[in-house]
């Protein structure tokens, strides 16, 4: 019994002490001042391109404030943390430029604008007629030029167009078969290794223009789930021979037209097979041009037209010289099926001999 009563006393004691002991800390320690917010940074900066001759080299100016840590991204996998960097881009394309600035408390702001370098802004080609048949292919930019290459397609698929080199020179000579659209690219790389392609469309008489993007496209009667569907018709305009237009229930009357908002002279287009079900290709088909949608002149008719393999594109040429401000192609039979399909239609204007 008397050891537990020195126990307990010693607890006491103990108690008493550490008591003591905490109220004496609490009275020592000092009061930690609450930390003052920064000022919180802004992201500003302003653009110029560095050369007339040089479309793909920009320097940006950070107009920032209130920061510690500025980054930059330029939309093509490429960053920098300098104060004010200057970039080159090496293809053309859309580029959304970030600017985040970073104070030392993580407070962040950002700013972010879209550089636009077009390919037919800054790189074109002209073709003449030589003698004979034979079309020139001349370059024409502002850019200085370190290689150019002239190639032509050889080969297509509904993923990809397999082109050729066939010159190197500033300008080049060639010749298109009777009745073919076949496409030609310049590419052009300048001193900074920056390089832009430029596709165009020729023809034995010369530069082919592809009017379909210019058109309102309009059906007799769309695919069962709309027009902007997986299968609607905008696929038939879409200039992607990997989609297509389906129509259900065919029964001889889909008609495809396409509205300009001026007349055009319009004189050749293509037809491209779809994916699959060959007897759901066209067959039989009219094109007609108007300039009131109601009084239409035929301007080509096809019977019998067969699509020997998919995704092949078939060129059809016609006689026209007038205007019209609506063209009209109604088919009007196809291979035997209850559907019918097409990847593309594409209308063209061509030089006039």
């Amino acid at each position: 019994m008397k050891y537990s009563c020195i126990y307990m006393k010693c607890n006491r004691l103990v108690l008493i002490c550490g008591m003591a002991l905490l109220l004496f800390t609490c009275k020592k320690e000092k009061e930690v001042p609450p930390v003052e917010d920064e000022a919180k940074p802004t992201a500003e900066f302003t653009f110029k391109q560095n050369a007339e001759n040089d479309p793909f080299t920009f320097t940006f100016e950070n107009a920032s404030t209130n920061y510690q840590e500025a980054r930059w991204q330029f939309g093509d996998d490429s960053t920098s943390l300098e104060l004010s960097p200057t970039h080159t881009f090496l293809n053309s394309g859309n580029f959304r430029v970030k600017l985040r600035t970073k104070n030392s408390q993580d407070y962040w702001a950002e700013k972010e604008v879209l550089i636009n370098i077009t390919p037919d802004s800054i790189l074109n080609f002209e073709v003449s007629r030589e003698g004979g048949d034979n079309l020139r292919l001349s370059i024409a930019t502002d850019m200085e030029i370190d290689s150019i290459s002239w190639l032509k397609e050889v080969e297509s698929t509904a993923t990809s167009v397999v082109y050729q080199t066939f010159s190197k020179e500033e300008s080049a000579i060639t010749s298109v078969p009777e009745g073919i659209f076949q496409r030609y690219m310049l590419r052009v790389r300048t001193p900074n290794k920056s390089t832009v392609n430029v596709v165009k469309i020729l023809s034995k008489q010369g530069l082919v223009n592809d009017a379909t993007a210019e058109g309102i496209l309009t059906v007799s009667r769309d695919n069962n789930s709309g027009a902007a569907s997986g299968e609607g018709s905008s696929k038939l305009v879409d200039n992607n021979p990997g989609t297509k237009f389906l129509q259900f229930d065919y029964k001889g009357d889909l008609w495809c037209k396409l509205e300009f908002s001026d007349p055009k002279v319009l004189s050749a287009y293509t037809i491209t097979a779809a994916d699959d079900a060959e007897d759901r290709d066209p067959k039989e088909w009219k094109l007609e041009g108007s300039n009131d949608d109601e009084n239409w002149t035929i301007l080509d008719e096809r019977n019998e037209e067969e699509f020997a393999e998919r995704f092949q594109v078939n060129s059809y040429t016609f006689n026209n010289t007038a205007k019209y401000k609506y063209y009209r192609i109604s088919f009007t039979a196809n291979r035997g099926s209850g559907l019918i399909q097409m990847a593309e239609w594409r209308v063209l204007e061509i030089p006039q001999d």
